[in-house]
């Protein structure tokens, strides 16, 4: 997924990427099509849910990929972004995508990517 209704802030204290951590926030509303998944239990779903679950994609108030980036199940996740060359103060536009390992994958559109 690349748009603009995710973007990512890095926060904390510059100088311990111990504290850093990554603000995500999604600008979506449940008309969104990151706000359309199944309402049901289920470890995962992917477009062939309701099909074979029988799970309908439904509006919610939550982007799905919010509590992955709340508990930290991202790449990069914060005590990796310095591998990346991602510091305190960038933020922007990112793009997106959940990986079959169980973690979403994210990386800033560059052309879009600030330092504060």
């Amino acid at each position: 997924m690349t748009d603009t209704l995710h973007t990512v802030e890095i926060t904390g204290n510059p100088d311990d990427a111990a504290t850093w951590q990554i603000k995500f926030t999604c600008h979506g509303d449940r008309d969104a099509e990151c706000h359309q998944y199944p309402d049901c239990d289920c470890e995962r779903w992917d477009s062939d849910h309701e099909e074979e679950q029988g799970h309908p994609l439904v509006p919610h108030d939550q982007c799905w990929m919010k509590n992955w980036f709340d508990n930290d199940c991202t790449d990069p996740y914060s005590e990796t972004l310095i591998e990346c060359d991602y510091t305190v103060g960038m933020s922007g536009p990112i793009k997106a995508r959940f990986e079959e390992d169980d973690y979403v994958a994210w990386e800033f559109i560059e052309e879009a990517k600030t330092d504060a």
